[in-house]
């Protein structure tokens, strides 16, 4: 038996648009055994370190707080060593409404690290992650992984169960243990359905039948359908609509046997009832944010919604999620095949056939009767072929829905995406614009500049500098003329003069065109550099090609 502890240090991300993880949350897993880092504190801070030329982003999730959940793993030695167990480590981006979206995922065996050598091993991680969504390049978890040997005894001893810590002592929590899930139809079998709902009558609403009906056969049920819808759903009222549908056609051929239930996803009890009300919901509700919701949520890992799940002896055996009201489309002979193929049920209707026909098998026989039967079993024969070819021609027209949908899907993501790169392209518009305007407010100021002819030639004077259609104006402080003017498309270069020519501030620095080197001097070092900055980001930019000579005519003393 060992203590495994799991800290997070940080995720780093490499992602194919501008998408910003919110939100973040680790799962660490194995069956049902779950952690999520959002039940230990907050979740970590996104900081973006740099974007490529191929428009990848990247950058860094860090924990601001301490994130280390533990849990109690019980590891099989046998002769060759341990026996692997694997254990997952998702990362999660959770919407406001609690809706999880896998970004990336990675299992990793505790056998490689674990050692009874030791009594506690540290190992730092960089574990890669395998992306789950197409705008993920890359993920990598970095945490320190603490193994810590506890003690070895027999498998079958009662305190050699491994059990697993829901929250941190460290955050005054209580520690919530539960049995290791490697056998999950033993657990399984210990959580009852019908016995919670049963328990738990005040959290039901029963607005198309008696309470009294709703409970009276619920024990006895062999499926029990639950709905997961709320308000917030764009496609609520089509759902509820189906479900209406739906449950009208159960009610039909299944009346003891089949139970649906709504499970309302909803923030409060008045959004469940103006459901009920708007929609004439038919089938029990169970209201939202009660004690036996929270129960079911939890129990079945419900994280999104809409969402439909058919339990068999409270066990999953089927499942649909998204397109919940598909089920609308189904008819009353659909319905019949769809429940007995999940409960191994029969309707009404069916089970009477059955009981004919296993009384006539016991009658005494005549030829007559011979006959009548014969006729009777092949009359029975081509409706078994016929419901064999409907339920083939539902699959085919199924699989048709699902590959339109597919496509539409698709359609969907392409026009998602070119709208992202659209915005993306926009945004880089706007930070241009947003540098160029920076580089020409650094390009207007006072600096002195040498020289080149008449009666005081080389001599240093001082002109203000400002920049006006790609061209770099100076002008006579004295006079306001403007005494020439730079062209920025025609600069060739611009750097700092050299050591042995530097003045005492190191400041001084010269632009060439062609024709003409100027130079200037600016107030100190860090004047200059910004000034060099800013010419070459607008040099950069120029797309102009213009032919001047670089200089203006008439210049008296520059």
């Amino acid at each position: 038996k060992f203590r495994v502890c799991s800290s997070y240090k940080s995720i780093d991300f490499e992602f194919q648009n501008s998408f910003a993880p919110e939100n973040v949350n680790v799962k660490w897993s194995r069956h049902k055994r779950i952690a999520d880092s959002l039940k230990y504190g907050d979740p970590p801070i996104w900081n973006k370190s740099g974007e490529g030329d191929n428009g990848y982003i990247a950058g860094r999730c860090n924990f601001k707080n301490q994130i280390d959940p533990e849990m109690q793993v019980t590891l099989h030695k046998g002769k060759k060593g341990f026996q692997t167990k694997v254990y997952r480590y998702s990362i999660e981006s959770v919407s406001e409404n609690g809706n999880a979206v896998t970004l990336a995922n990675a299992d990793i065996d505790l056998t490689v690290y674990a050692d009874i050598k030791d009594d506690t091993q540290y190992h730092y991680l960089a574990v890669e992650m395998k992306p789950k969504q197409k705008f993920v390049i890359s993920a990598t978890l970095n945490l320190k992984l603490t193994l810590e040997f506890i003690k070895t005894a027999n498998s079958k001893d009662a305190d050699m169960v491994s059990t697993f810590s829901k929250d941190s002592d460290s955050m005054g929590r209580s520690m919530n243990s539960i049995c290791d899930i490697d056998n999950e139809m033993t657990i399984e079998s210990k959580f009852s359905l019908a016995h919670q709902i049963q328990q738990n009558r005040d959290d039901v609403i029963s607005p198309g039948a008696s309470s009294t009906d709703v409970f009276k056969f619920l024990t006895g049920c062999k499926l029990i359908i639950l709905v997961f819808d709320g308000r917030w759903i764009e496609k609520s009222l089509k759902i509820v609509q189906a479900l209406n549908h739906f449950y009208s056609q159960v009610r039909m051929h299944f009346v003891t046997s089949v139970e649906v239930f709504y499970v309302s996803m909803d923030k409060d009890e008045n959004a469940l009832l103006e459901t009920i009300e708007r929609s004439s919901l038919k089938c029990p509700a169970i209201k939202p944010q009660c004690h036996l919701s929270s129960v079911i949520t939890q129990h079945y890992e419900i994280t999104k919604a809409p969402y439909m799940l058919v339990l068999s002896d409270s066990r999953v055996v089927s499942e649909i999620s998204g397109d919940v009201e598909i089920i609308s489309t189904l008819e009353g002979k659909e319905v019949t095949r769809m429940i007995e193929k999940w409960g191994n049920i029969m309707s009404r209707s069916e089970s009477n056939v059955s009981i004919v026909s296993l009384s006539m098998l016991h009658a005494p026989v005549s030829s007559s009767k011979v006959k009548d039967r014969t006729v009777e079993m092949l009359k029975e024969k081509e409706a078994v072929i016929h419901n064999l070819e409907s339920e083939k021609l539902f699959l085919s027209n199924s699989n048709t829905e699902l590959e339109d949908e597919v496509t539409k899907l698709n359609d969907k993501l392409v026009r998602q995406t070119s709208l992202i790169d659209q915005q993306f392209k926009k945004e880089r518009k706007l930070t241009q614009e947003s540098k160029l305007l920076e580089a020409e407010r650094d390009i207007r100021g006072t600096l002195m500049k040498r020289g080149v002819r008449g009666a005081t030639g080389r001599l240093w004077r001082s002109r203000f500098f400002q920049y006006e259609d790609q061209k770099i104006l100076y002008i006579d402080p004295k006079t306001n003329q403007t005494r020439g003017f730079i062209s920025v498309p025609e600069i060739i270069s611009i750097s700092s003069f050299p050591n042995p020519q530097q003045d005492k501030n190191n400041a001084s620095f010269s632009i060439t065109v062609p024709g003409r080197t100027y130079e200037v001097q600016a107030r100190d070092h860090i004047h200059m550099q910004t000034w060099i900055a800013a010419v070459r980001y607008l040099m950069e930019q120029s797309t102009q090609q213009v032919s001047i000579r670089g200089i203006i005519g008439g210049e008296k003393d520059d």
